[in-house]
């Protein structure tokens, strides 16, 4: 009876005041928030990644507006808040499978090269490093954090103190590059860029 008559008493209270409350400490006023705006972002979740992982990723994302509160974040929109962190969360953990199905299994093995090819491979090394090399080394050294290394674009603007789109669209213009230049090459030693 007390906790139906302290959710009531919440339920007048508006997003801005419960998450000031919040940031000082309240896990009540957290819990309120938890309450009014969890179905909306599990169903959000549901359609971006599926009833599987859903209330994982809400959960994890809940977590996460908790930890920036209680470090004195300034969320203007509660809900808005909480949505972008579960889509973001749904790109993490999309990323992270994709990561995982590019590795090599088992059944896989038979579509790699051989070693009964070491001369065609030799040329196919050979091509692609005078496709590399034939790009500005600017370039070059995009292609290679991001494919080497596992830069996102977002990260290397950072880095470079540039804007996102900015590297976005100078990968967009290498790799568009690597292709035209890899047309030129024989069919054997074209690769996808």
């Amino acid at each position: 009876m007390i906790a139906t008559s302290t959710q009531s008493a919440w339920a007048e209270i508006d997003d801005e005041e419960c998450v000031a409350r919040a940031r000082d400490g309240d896990a009540e006023a957290y819990a309120t928030l938890y309450r009014r705006h969890y179905p909306r972002a599990l169903r959000l979740a549901r359609a971006l990644i599926g009833p599987q992982r859903a209330e994982d990723v809400v959960a994890d994302a809940f977590v996460r507006v908790l930890v920036r509160l209680r470090a004195g974040a300034r969320i203007g929109c509660f809900s808005g808040y909480a949505h972008a962190t579960v889509r973001h969360l749904v790109v993490d953990a999309h990323r992270t499978t994709a990561r995982a199905a590019v590795a090599v299994t088992p059944d896989r093995l038979d579509s790699l090269p051989g070693d009964d090819e070491p001369a065609q491979r030799v040329i196919d090394a050979e091509h692609a490093r005078w496709v590399f090399l034939a790009m500005p080394a600017s370039w070059r050294q995009l292609v290679w954090d991001t494919t080497v290394h596992g830069n996102t674009p977002a990260r290397l603007a950072r880095r470079r103190e540039a804007s996102t789109s900015a590297i976005t669209a100078q990968l967009y213009r290498a790799r568009r590059h690597l292709r035209a230049v890899s047309a030129t090459m024989p069919p054997r030693a074209r690769t996808r860029y």
